[in-house]
């Protein structure tokens, strides 16, 4: 199989790809720029920047979709270990058993 080599400056030697530093990333944080402007669906404001945002949504009791992606992630996680592990013990009796009471 062939290999592929890129030259890194750092170390000054050739290095197979896959373990090459990409070139021009560099570590920085990462400064997130303002929302753009928005009419509110609620009230039909207008809604400038991130500090905006907050208050209407504290005001109106509403949140954005990315507040749930960690509650979307743990749930991802629960439902692998359930069909990974398969069904916890006695839920296909009770399942057979609530089905059979209600004739």
């Amino acid at each position: 199989m062939r290999r592929v080599y890129v030259y890194d400056p750092e170390t000054k030697q050739m290095v197979p790809k896959e373990q090459a530093r990409p070139r021009g990333v560099v570590q920085a944080p990462l400064i997130m720029g303002d929302m753009p402007d928005f009419v509110s669906p609620i009230d039909q404001s207008v809604i400038n920047g991130r500090r905006d945002y907050r208050e209407h949504a504290k005001r109106y009791g509403v949140t954005n979709i990315a507040d749930y992606t960690e509650t979307w992630k743990k749930a991802a996680e629960r439902r692998a270990d359930f069909y990974a592990n398969g069904p916890r013990q006695g839920v296909k009796e009770a399942l057979i058993r609530a089905i059979n009471t209600r004739r």
